[in-house]
């Protein structure tokens, strides 16, 4: 008999059919295989214990597999292929798939668990294991109903596949181990709905395609109520096509301006009347308005209707708070905290290929559904923590970061199209030179063709990420460091190609201005705000622009700039709660810190430290011994190793071995109390709290070991730093009324820094009033473990931004402030 008709195994199920429970997987595996029992090879000993943390004896369950048989090579592809495009799946898929349906049949269970895709397809038809986790569905064989809850298959939790796109669904790091809590999370409503046959989801009254007089009423019962609303708007053509709005999870109206065929649901006259009583409700400041990235719809909101809709409570902003480490979206929230099943493929589907209107606008009222019903449970558990004052600054927030992006900055749009021309002729140019070094045509985007003229044409040693082959610009530097012409063109037009696209060619709003999409919990982990692009692709990431694109965001007529920066705070704050008492001193004697440190590390005095390029050895000669110093000062605070170092730097691990040791050995607090001060507070219950009067609270759920670290490390400084700024500056400057003395314009903040604008018509004297106010506010006193400190700012005034444009303003004599900053204006004003 040939080898390959020798017929395989079939792995019987485990457990009793009178099971409450009965857990259905892909395909048994080897370990499987061998032992004849269904879970039990590496995935499922670990179901098992997510199921024993969930309450779940392995005893009282029924376990099975979709397919018997273990297929060849463990791939399910032999039976059945799942993805986007559609489902194909052999005979033997289907023979095996009824037997599974006769099991069930057969069985007393109350609630089936979906291990992975494949047994969710087999059981719902459905598609798509990360967007219906959790969620409870049902399967129906001979007119008999079984709930079906998927999970997240264990064996994805042990892949640790990092950056690939599924493991970016739900954990905001890379790491596929987080999915694990997803899993625990999920079996534990599978022990409740276990406690019951029957399909018992909620039941909400959803108002769609109502009328003109049933809106009119809604709104007005609203109106006299009193209570805080739910709301969410969705957006088509620049326009609100519908906004939900509902004071109880379940009854919420959704109240469509436009259908799917663009055509009005309104007449002009009663669109006019239901947006004068939604501006009642919004405009209300004793009404909470409620919603997710409500940020979107009260900025859309304001922008479009001019109303104000604060203050606000934002569901986004409370899970960023809880679970920094998971996702924020609101289909993510649905799954945590409701028992509402997956709903949000309806809304995507309309927007991008149409569909039925009701669907969508039933979409829309599910959105302030959900945020009506998550939020209270949500706050429950914030206040149960501690850390209710940390959700509030962060809420606290939105308001001001709304203010800024209608404001938005101005651009020297002249200035920014001669540049472009300027780029683009340059990188041209540049092509020409480098067709005619390589002696052909090459395409430096393209990594192929890079790849194919260093390492095979020219035949250097690959440069390896991860173990494969790259041409990104540090292999590029590494290159052009051994003289490689190309090599350096291919990096300047790279530099030039960003600078265009990114910066110089950057949608701006009608009218010249440069706007963005504020995140409020942008970096949810540490509390620091992001931006992006808004819904009409204009603007982009504001707080890491270009130096060379700064010099284009100009002052406002009849006004001046200026930016106001926390002074080293992160390493200060490293430096106060290690505690590193070298650092500490250099920073309270005002010493240049980096010059300190490279003495430290080279054995010399801070007098004897250059920072003249080329006076270090390290790196090739090109560098200086203060750079080393600061690089070794920025990098090392949060536990990085020196390959990774050297890696970063471009320099022999030797030399970054050298730096990383000096560096450590010239402050040994990092080491010797920092780090396993850390790690203690970790092994004891994994959550760190910030400085006070912070105290940002926050549990780390990351796999024990060096990534966890390095992020636990940088945690407190971090957070410190954006609540101070956030909190101490944004959110001073926007609510503080002393400031009218001199209107200060808020126009963005960069992690460490605010920019904002005064008007000239305002004296000198009121200038420096407000701007002593808020660095009294900014410098305010920090604690730590019975430390105080603080951290200093600087301050630059100037028409442009840019530190080659702006006048740096000494603050040492606050009585003199107003004479220093006229004396600064007139230099600037000489020097234009």
């Amino acid at each position: 008999m040939n080898l390959a008709e020798i017929p395989r195994r079939i792995v019987s199920p485990y457990g009793s059919s009178q099971a409450k429970i009965m857990i259905v997987g892909e395909a048994p595996g080897k370990t499987e295989d061998t032992e004849g029992e269904p879970f039990v090879g590496p995935a499922g000993k670990l179901l098992t214990q997510l199921i024993n943390i969930a309450g779940i004896p392995r005893t009282s369950t029924y376990m099975h597999n979709v397919v018997p048989i273990r297929p060849k090579g463990n791939d399910i592809k032999e039976f059945i292929t799942i993805s986007d495009k559609g489902v194909h799946a052999t005979p033997d898929y289907y023979k095996y798939e009824k037997e599974l349906y006769e099991l069930i049949d057969k069985s007393k269970a109350n609630v089936i668990v979906a291990v992975g895709g494949t047994a969710m397809y087999a059981l719902t038809r459905r598609i798509g294991i990360m967007k219906w986790r959790g969620s409870i569905l049902s399967f129906t064989y001979n007119g008999k109903m079984h709930k079906v809850i998927p999970i997240i298959h264990p064996s994805a939790t042990l892949r640790d596949n990092k950056g690939k796109e599924q493991s970016s669904m739900y954990a905001s790091g890379g790491s596929t181990y987080i999915w694990q809590h997803l899993i625990i999370k999920d079996l534990k409503r599978v022990r409740e709905e276990s406690k019951s046959p029957e399909l018992s989801l909620p039941a909400r009254v959803l108002h769609i395609r109502p009328t003109y007089d049933e809106i009119i009423n809604f709104l007005r019962e609203i109106e006299k109520s009193g209570k805080d609303v739910g709301l969410d708007i969705e957006v088509m053509r620049r326009s609100i096509s519908c906004i939900s709005i509902g004071t109880d999870p379940f009854e919420v109206m959704s109240i469509p301006f436009i259908d799917g065929a663009h055509n009005d649901y309104l007449s002009p006259l009663q669109e006019v009347e239901v947006w004068d009583l939604l501006s009642y409700i919004f405009e209300d400041e004793k009404r909470i308005k409620i919603g997710h990235n409500i940020f979107f719809d009260a900025d859309f909101i304001f922008q479009d209707y001019g109303i104000r809709a604060f203050p606000v409570k934002d569901t986004m902003v409370a899970q960023a708070i809880l679970y920094p480490e998971l996702r924020k979206g609101l289909d993510f929230v649905t799954s945590w905290w409701t028992r509402e099943p997956y709903y949000k493929d309806d809304g995507k589907q309309y927007t991008k290929f149409g569909g039925s209107d009701d669907d969508f606008w039933r979409y829309n009222a599910l959105d302030t559904a959900i945020v009506l019903e998550a939020l209270p449970k949500m706050e429950g558990v914030i206040n149960s923590i501690n850390n209710t004052k940390t959700y509030d600054r962060q809420t606290k927030l939105i308001e001001p970061l709304i203010y800024m992006n209608n404001r938005g900055m101005r651009i020297d749009i002249e200035e920014k199209n001669i540049l472009s021309v300027k780029a683009e002729q340059k990188i041209i140019m540049l092509q020409e030179k480098l067709n005619k070094e390589v002696g052909t045509y090459i395409n430096p985007k393209s990594s192929q063709q890079v790849m194919n003229y260093f390492y095979i044409v020219k035949g250097h040693k690959p440069y390896l990420k991860k173990g494969v082959p790259t041409s990104e610009e540090s292999a590029l530097k590494r290159l052009a460091r051994k003289g490689e012409k190309a090599a350096q063109i291919m990096l300047e037009m790279r530099r030039l190609s960003t600078l265009k696209s990114r910066y110089l060619d950057m949608i701006l709003s009608k009218d010249g201005r440069l706007r963005t999409s504020f995140n409020p919990v942008g970096a949810a982990d540490s509390g620091r705000l992001s931006s992006s692009k808004n819904i009409f692709k204009e603007g982009g990431n504001i707080q890491n622009l270009h130096p060379e694109f700064l010099r284009l965001i100009i002052a406002d007529e009849g006004h001046v700039l200026y930016s106001m920066d926390l002074k080293q705070a992160d390493m200060r704050v490293v430096a106060y709660i290690a505690p590193e008492f070298k650092m500490i001193d250099a920073f309270e004697s005002n010493r240049d810190v980096h010059k300190q440190t490279a003495a430290l590390m080279f054995h010399k005095t801070i007098q004897e430290i250059s920072d003249e390029e080329g006076s270090s050895s390290i790196g090739g000669g090109l560098f200086s011994e203060r750079f080393w110093g600061k690089k070794a000062n920025h990098e090392f605070n949060y536990g990085i190793g020196y390959r990774t170092f050297a890696y970063q730097q471009e320099i022999p691990e030797n030399e970054g071995k050298l730096i990383y040791t000096q560096y450590h050995n010239a402050y040994p607090g990092l080491h010797n109390s920092y780090y396993p001060w850390i790690q203690d507070k970790l092994a004891h219950n994994r959550t760190l709290i910030t400085c006070e009067p912070f105290l940002r609270k926050r549990t780390f759920l990351a796999k024990w070991g060096y990534d966890l670290f390095n992020e636990a490390y940088s945690f407190i400084p971090q957070s410190t730093v954006a609540d101070t700024v956030n909190e101490w500056g944004l959110n001073f400057i926007y609510y503080n009324n002393d400031l009218d003395i001199a209107k200060v314009d808020l126009l963005n903040q960069i992690h460490d820094s605010i920019v904002f604008q005064i008007s000239l018509k305002h004296s000198w004297k009121k200038h420096a009033r407000a701007i002593n106010l808020i660095k009294s506010s900014l410098e305010q006193t920090l604690r730590f473990e019975g430390r105080s400190f603080y951290i200093p700012i600087d301050l630059a005034m100037g028409f442009r931004l840019g530190k080659k444009n702006m006048k740096n303003i000494d603050l040492s004599m606050p009585v003199y402030l107003d004479m220093e900053l006229e004396d600064a204006y007139k230099q600037i004003m000489e020097g234009q």
